[in-house]
């Protein structure tokens, strides 16, 4: 049994608003009998040109301007052409540098000298002993310094003899050593000139006088070094015993 609705019920059920309803589309159809329309898709639409085989009508007229069929190109000069048209491709250089004259001084020896030069150039080790005969030293350690230019002899201490001439000088090699008195090469200047024997060598030398407390002998320079011996750095020939 359905359940009986009560009169405030009834009243709260919302009613549907009717939908709009053409009665033009179920009207009868008149033109059943008629043919369709054509369909525009089914259409040629390409426009009638023209044919191209019509007569011409100036063919006999005269062409206004030749056609150059090949592209331009720029006028290259002819090789065997004459001379006056082609200019000079040495013309822009500039004109060469004066040669370089190298002194005589820098120049290598010929080749077959080579052999002579080399076999006089001795060996020489970084410190070694030389032997001082004029005036009696007796025998020193050197040390090869090619970055020094004149030789030096260090020694303890050293003064002039004469102080208003300065031709002689006194000098000490060790601390507690005999004193020396030799003349100057030239006055004013500590430079003496010793007779030394260096790597089975007799050397004519001029040695600076140097005030040293740590070290004591021969600094070899350059003006003993070059052109006579090529040092060794790897070589030490000092026996401290």
């Amino acid at each position: 049994m359905e359940p009986l609705q009560t009169e405030s019920e009834e009243n709260d059920t919302p009613l549907l608003a009717e939908e709009p309803f053409d009665e033009r589309l179920w009207e009868p159809v008149g033109d059943q009998d008629e043919p369709d329309l054509p369909d525009p898709l089914s259409e040629d639409e390409e426009e009638p040109v023209e044919s191209p085989w019509l007569p011409v009508s100036d063919a006999d007229d005269d062409d206004t301007a030749p056609v150059n069929a090949e592209p331009d190109e720029e006028a290259v000069p002819d090789p065997w052409g004459p001379l006056d048209g082609v200019a000079d491709p040495l013309a822009a250089l500039p004109k060469p540098p004066p040669p370089v004259v190298v002194p005589a001084t820098l120049l290598m020896p010929p080749m077959h000298e080579w052999g002579n030069s080399r076999d006089m150039t001795r060996k020489l080790p970084w410190r070694s002993t030389a032997l001082i005969r004029q005036p009696k030293l007796g025998e020193l350690v050197c040390i090869a310094d090619p970055s020094c230019a004149d030789s030096q002899l260090l020694v303890a201490t050293w003064q002039w003899s004469d102080s208003e001439q300065c031709r002689e000088l006194i000098f000490r090699v060790a601390d507690d050593g005999p004193e020396h008195q030799v003349e100057a090469v030239r006055s004013g200047e500590p430079l003496i000139e010793c007779e030394l024997e260096l790597a089975e060598e007799t050397l004519v030398a001029r040695l600076q006088l140097v005030s040293s407390r740590g070290e004591r002998g021969l600094r070899l320079g350059r003006d003993l070094l070059g052109r006579r011996f090529l040092i060794d750095p790897s070589s030490d020939d000092f026996d401290a015993g």
